[in-house]
């Protein structure tokens, strides 16, 4: 994943440079007080830069649901099973996906997570260790930044 956002960061300024360099006759003739084709630049820039957002929340918006979510948190095991034979037996197929209306919903009896198993689980030094490590390591990188911004005055 990271190797994709990384590609994107070379493309973006790719397309800032062609952009700029679409409309650099322009800019060089335009008065200094009122750069006007620097504000096209600017805003078709943001609106290019809006399409790798909008692609990836089309594709999130319509992905379906794992068999393990619908399992676990659906609690619908019979849709679960369609979906997995769906994408074991027909492996072209494996994007399609239906869901029958007048099937009989068979619901799990299996228990829910709860506050008792929250503190059961980080009450074990480790994975308490873990957490504690983790969340100082965000409140540090915050703390570092926001005080690199001079939002915190002295």
């Amino acid at each position: 994943m990271t190797l994709i956002r990384c590609s994107f960061i070379p493309a973006a300024s790719c397309v800032a440079l062609i952009t700029i360099n679409a409309y650099k006759d322009s800019i060089i003739a335009d008065n200094f007080d009122q750069p006007q084709h620097v504000d096209y630049c600017w805003r078709i820039l943001i609106g290019l830069g809006c399409v790798p957002g909008a692609i990836a929340l089309y594709f999130r918006l319509t992905i379906p649901e794992t068999p393990r979510f619908t399992m676990d948190i659906e609690r619908d095991v019979q849709r679960a099973r369609a979906d997995i034979d769906n994408v074991l037996n027909n492996g072209a197929s494996a994007g399609v996906y239906w869901v029958d209306r007048e099937a009989v919903v068979q619901r799990a009896q299996a228990p829910r997570r709860s506050r008792r198993d929250f503190i059961r689980y980080f009450r074990q030094s480790r994975n308490l260790q873990l957490l504690i490590g983790v969340a100082y390591s965000w409140f540090a990188i915050d703390a570092s930044f926001v005080h690199s911004l001079g939002v915190i005055s002295e």
